[in-house]
């Protein structure tokens, strides 16, 4: 499977339920930051919504205590969300 098709399916997958965003965050960032790239290839517009995505997961906080003390250090799952929602409505996947 492919990077980019690896990203996909973690996403689809995040979206059905089938994972918790705990799982999502860490999984995302194993593929982004660790996996190579591969031939197929991602525009520069999906490109852009993963690096957002990543950057996301990997600030991450389950505690509130956190976002709230540092909101611009930690994300919550909501904005997690709505990068996941950009993502889908630019059309890179259907939901």
């Amino acid at each position: 499977m492919t990077k980019k098709t690896q990203l996909r399916h973690l996403i689809l997958n995040y979206m059905k339920g089938n994972y918790d965003i705990s799982t999502f965050c860490s999984e995302f960032e194993r593929i982004y930051y660790h996996v190579e790239n591969d031939s197929d290839s991602i525009s520069n517009a999906e490109a852009d919504c993963f690096k957002k995505i990543a950057s996301f997961a990997s600030r991450y906080s389950n505690h509130k205590v956190d976002i709230s003390r540092f909101p611009n250090v930690y994300t919550s799952e909501k904005d997690i969300k709505e990068q996941i929602d950009v993502y889908i409505n630019k059309g890179f996947i259907e939901y």
